[in-house]
């Protein structure tokens, strides 16, 4: 949709090889469900824009608000990648004012739960119980401790969150099984010179012109 039929297949047979897809059938986790919410909703937001569908634009804000449900880490990248997104679109014209309030509406309205338990959580307040659902309070969690917000040593985590990052994506060091197959690393060896290369191919083309602005953006921003 953004590049075309050559960079379809392209990337098609790049992601054929990458061994993600055996990392997920061996651990199906909600968690491994975030990369395809995300890219759906992308795609829905990027397809709304470009042929000038409010309704896709919509139903991408409900897909980002569902894909919250799928991992923790959507505290930051989501919510900072949509109020980027939508400054650049406001400023470009993309969207209307009205548009984009619409959409944050809506975007607000499905992640809401999400938020609130963050909120609970945070300050440790009592679980909201209704008839309905519930928002809990966790007095323990294995995990929470690597979201900042809930981290005791916020600074010493960020810098344990980087470094794990650091290892894991490009040195590909992680030996769980369940996160890793043997011999292909985490992402296979070849991927990250395969990312440095389209990125680079994308720059030439937005020097030249190549394209509208707003698939850049979201590729950037990304």
């Amino acid at each position: 949709e953004m590049f075309g039929i050559e960079y379809a297949v392209l990337f098609n047979v790049i992601c054929a090889f990458n061994p993600w897809h055996l990392v997920q059938s061996r651990w199906p986790l909600e968690a491994n469900f975030f990369p395809h919410f995300f890219i759906i909703a992308i795609l829905m937001l990027y397809y709304g824009i470009r042929h000038a569908r409010k309704g896709w634009i919509y139903g991408s804000m409900a897909v980002f608000g569902i894909s919250h449900y799928n991992y923790g880490v959507t505290l930051y990248t989501v919510f900072s990648f949509l109020v980027l997104l939508f400054i650049l679109l406001c400023y470009r014209k993309m969207i209307t004012r009205m548009q984009a309030f619409i959409s944050w509406i809506i975007y607000i309205f499905v992640s809401w739960p999400f938020y609130t338990m963050i909120f609970i959580n945070t300050f440790h307040l009592p679980t909201i119980h209704t008839p309905f659902f519930t928002i809990p309070l966790f007095t323990e969690s294995r995990r929470s401790g690597d979201i900042l917000f809930f981290s005791e040593h916020p600074l010493r985590q960020l810098f344990e969150n980087l470094y794990s990052f650091f290892s894991v994506v490009f040195l590909q060091r992680d030996e769980i099984l369940w996160s890793n197959v043997p011999h292909m690393g985490t992402l296979m060896f070849c991927m990250l010179p395969l990312l440095g290369i389209g990125f680079v191919a994308i720059c030439c083309r937005f020097r030249k012109g190549e394209g509208d602005h707003v698939r850049y953006d979201i590729i950037y921003l990304t």
